[in-house]
């Protein structure tokens, strides 16, 4: 009898432990979220005519925050998006706490994409970032 209790409470506190180390869904940032959120909502609807400098180098590299700040200067000064753009806000108020540039070096001879690929790694990037900090 003694050792079916003690094998239950050590069951027990293995699955309370388990529950400790996941990720909580509190510790998500929320800009972040909204941009994975929204990035879902946009790319079925916009077209692959908008082209943009590839970023697949800093997204490929472990989603660093100069990956952040690059897709921010981006988007901020395209013609299709403004400071006042949804994903564009969000990006701002999330790299605020980041160590980003003024503005991020240019690439001489940019390699240009469709932007739905430069959204997809940035989706790719705030789930990343959102799990694993």
């Amino acid at each position: 009898m003694e050792i079916v209790s003690l094998l239950l409470v050590s069951g027990v506190v293995q699955l309370f432990s388990l529950g400790a180390c996941a990720p909580h869904k509190n510790a998500l940032h929320p800009n972040l979220k909204d941009i994975i959120t929204d990035i879902e909502k946009y790319n079925n609807s916009i077209n692959n005519e908008y082209f943009v400098e590839d970023v697949q180098d800093l997204a490929d590299g472990g989603c660093p925050d100069a990956f952040f700040c690059k897709v921010y200067h981006i988007l901020k000064n395209h013609t299709h998006f403004s400071s006042e753009h949804k994903i564009v806000k969000n990006l701002e108020m999330f790299i605020n706490s980041q160590n980003c540039e003024e503005k991020p070096k240019a690439n001489e001879n940019p390699v240009k994409k469709p932007i739905t690929e430069l959204l997809q790694f940035l989706k790719k990037c705030s789930q990343h970032r959102n799990t694993h900090g």
